[in-house]
């Protein structure tokens, strides 16, 4: 054994020496120790064993601040700690950003033009070169292979150094990223070698650092590793890496930083590589296997059994003066089988902007309330609940059911007075904004709640509504489309319904752009729809203009827009009004009082008024392309042809015609969420943070789409056989999950 470790410590990592040497000390004197001794010596021997094979993390160590980082300098301490850098994990991760090939030595005479090489010659200049411009000097040395001419210039430098070991004669060897200056080829402060015997390799380049040479960044990262890197672990099952083909943790990280000769520089450089591929399915593995856990958990608590009589859904049905579409018919059997299982439903209702969600909403409502519970349903804006309660109330004006609206803006004894309706049972439809999960609130019998837009809520908040009832169901909507793939994940813990068809008789909205110099003809546009008795909003991207902005703003375009239509009823509308003040203004929008409505993004979610049919946005290069289709969802809403009118500066950027001719391509919410996804990434569009999901360190929902879907059957299968982890090889992984998720695990349960 011992002749066995002495043959494997050469050829083994820094750290691995360190156990071999050990289970040497260890193994040593085995033959004539006593039985008691042998014993404690091999048990000893197999833990260091187990651990060499599989690491298990060292979380006290790996969550240490730099302070106790030995090898770190008060001055590193703190250009860490810039980077956002804390703990010596965060260390480990600080990953370089791309990676240079030093494997071989180039002619000078071959170099193109931004090439990074390796080059060997000798110097035949070496001296400080005056500038033109100001005071600085720099510091040139020149030398030669025989093929060509190379210089190595620094702007800064210690002239005794530089004159002591750049002497004419002297070989030396330069690597960099050469510029062509006419016919000099140059590098600014070359890594420099003198040994003859250089170390040709993949170099990693660390993010660049004001004041730090690359070097000593690369050279700084490379003993920390050595150090420290197995602390890392690896939480992923033997059994797992094989049949995916990953690295253990600790070994990923090392050759990221380390890059071995045989690995390509282009898969390093697009993180393509092997080690990135572990990395990202880690990511992706321990965010699914939080979901499969909360998703499982959910599913094995005790519900509501919530069948419908039909004493209300049926004489609704009648009322409506539309027949529900193929879709609607298809997510309402999807919700009634959810609401009749003693199992709690869990589900995502996502549709398009006017696909129909409200019906849907209202038929649960009506499935809750027949089987003797309350339901609770939450919006985001004061504009967005009041629209639902003036919907609930017109759609139920026939049917015995008392409903209430909770907003901030009720007076306290108006408060007081619906607190005590639901908490008596009166109320048995609850409409509000955040007003619903305050403490005052308490239902008598809560057995749905309903959240609309649930990306605008948090998920502490959407936790404590559901806290107000024993298991209630949850319905959670949105009119954001977020594509198949994706949903599955970010929302993986709940089931999803998705209503891809709109209502017959809406007709696409007809989008079109202009150029600021087409004011006139837009204006003339809107003239004519308003003699046919048209209603018109126009967006504007600010409420007053701004000295850093040159943007037309609402208030200021509001005076100008009454002068120039005179002879029609304005209104301005915008966030900074008081509650009152922006419902009578929809109120009177939607009575028709109103004929054009000068709006911020305000009315972007749930305003709903059938006869505006025509939408003009100001400055739509400014917006966001799920942000403008939101926009262009509010008209649209009746039979009439309507119409969204873009209007934009001469100049704009091409990310922005980008965004413009996909708006103008398709009214498809669900094409346009791929397009925003390809533009702007997923990060932003999804809102991980808000969804109270760990952040992503190294994965990409889009660009990594194989992946997530290896590491989404991994994990599901995983907690299937074994939803608590107990079997004795997923020991690190459960303590690794525990470190990923933190709290968020227990919030969970909701959305």
């Amino acid at each position: 054994m011992n002749t066995l470790t002495q043959k494997l410590v050469p050829s083994s990592a820094p750290w691995q020496q360190e156990i071999l040497k050990h289970l040497n000390q260890v193994i040593r004197g085995f033959d004539h120790a006593p039985d008691k001794e042998k014993r404690k010596k091999i048990e000893k021997a197999i833990s260091l064993i187990q651990y060499l094979i599989h690491p298990s993390p060292q979380w006290e160590i790996l969550l240490s601040s730099l302070e106790n980082i030995p090898l770190l300098t008060p001055k590193w301490r703190k250009i860490f700690k810039k980077k956002g850098i804390f703990t010596l994990e965060d260390l480990l991760y600080f990953l370089p950003t791309h990676y240079e090939d030093h494997r071989h030595f180039k002619y000078i005479k071959d170099i193109q033009p931004n090439q990074t090489v390796v080059v060997r010659g000798k110097i035949i200049v070496s001296g400080v070169l005056p500038v033109k411009q100001g005071r600085r000097k720099l510091y040139k040395v020149v030398i030669s292979d025989g093929t060509g001419q190379l210089a190595g210039v620094w702007f800064n430098y210690q002239l005794k150094y530089m004159q002591a070991e750049f002497k004419p004669g002297r070989e030396v060897t330069f690597s960099g990223l050469v510029r062509h200056y006419g016919w000099e080829k140059v590098i600014h402060h070359p890594d420099v070698s003198w040994d003859r015997e250089i170390k040709l390799e993949i170099v990693p380049v660390y993010p660049e650092i004001d004041g730090i040479y690359p070097k000593q960044t690369r050279n700084l990262m490379q003993r920390i590793i050595l150090k420290y890197v197995h602390f890392l672990g690896c939480p992923l099952p033997l059994s797992l890496r094989q049949r995916y083909k990953l690295s253990p943790l600790w070994e990923a990280v090392f050759h990221l930083h380390h890059p071995p000769a045989n690995v390509s520089v282009r898969e390093l450089n697009q993180d393509t590589s092997p080690y990135h591929r572990t990395l990202k399915f880690i990511d992706f593995f321990c965010l699914e296997l939080g979901l499969a856990i909360k998703r499982k958990a959910y599913s094995q608590k005790q519900g509501i059994s919530l069948k419908p009589s039909y004493l209300y859904i049926e004489p609704f049905l009648k009322s409506l003066p539309f027949i529900l579409t193929n879709g609607q018919k298809r997510v309402f059997e999807e919700i009634k089988q959810n609401m009749a299982s003693s199992r709690p439903m869990h589900r995502l209702l996502q549709g398009d902007v006017g696909s129909g969600k409200t019906i849907l909403a209202l038929l649960a409502t009506l499935i809750a309330i027949e089987s003797g519970y309350q339901v609770a349903i939450m919006a985001p804006t004061e504009i967005l609940a009041e629209q639902h309660f003036e919907n609930a109330q017109r759609l139920l004006k026939n049917l015995p059911i008392k409903l209430a609206l909770l907003t901030s803006q009720l007076k306290s004894k108006e408060k007081q007075a619906i607190y005590e309706g639901i908490l008596k049972g009166r109320y048995q439809l609850v409409i509000g904004t955040h007003a619903l999960i305050q403490e005052g609130v308490e239902f008598q019998r809560l057995g749905l709640v309903i959240i609309d837009e649930q990306h605008r809520f948090g998920v502490a908040q959407r936790a404590t509504l559901v806290a107000k009832g024993v298991t209630p169901d949850v319905l959670v909507m949105t009119a954001t489309p977020i594509p198949r793939t994706l949903a599955m994940t970010l929302y993986g813990d709940l089931d999803i319904s998705i209503l891809d068809e709109m209502p017959p008789g809406r007709k696409p909205v007809e989008t079109m752009h202009f150029w600021e110099k087409d004011r006139e003809q837009v204006y003339r546009f809107l003239e004519e729809k308003l003699r046919e008795g048209v209603q018109v909003y126009i967006v504007y991207p600010l409420i007053e203009e701004s000295e850093i902005l040159e943007l037309k703003a609402a208030t200021t375009m509001y005076e100008t827009l009454k002068k120039r239509f005179s002879q029609y009823k304005l209104a301005l509308l915008h966030g900074r009004m008081k509650a009152e003040e922006k419902q009578e203004i929809m109120t009177l929008f939607r009575t028709g009082s109103i004929d054009i409505l000068v709006a911020t993004t305000v009315i972007e979610v749930g305003v709903d008024v059938p006869q505006a049919s025509v939408m003009v946005i100001e400055h739509a290069e400014r917006f966001g392309l799920a942000q403008l289709h939101q926009l262009r969802g509010r008209v649209g809403r009746g039979t009439d042809q309507a119409y969204c009118l873009l209007l934009t500066p001469e100049k704009i950027t091409s990310l922005a015609k980008q965004r413009l001719k996909a708006i103008i391509e398709t009214n498809d919410g669900f094409k346009i969420a791929e397009a925003d996804l390809r533009l702007r990434g997923p990060g932003e569009i999804l809102g991980t943070k808000q969804a109270g999901f760990p952040e992503l360190r190294f994965a990409d929902m889009i660009k990594d789409i194989e992946i997530l879907k290896q590491a989404r059957e991994a994990a599901f299968h995983i907690i299937a056989t074994d939803p608590e982890l107990q079997s004795s090889e997923y020991k690190y992984l459960a303590s690794y999950l525990r470190h990923y998720w933190g709290e968020k695990l227990k919030l969970g349960m909701v959305g």
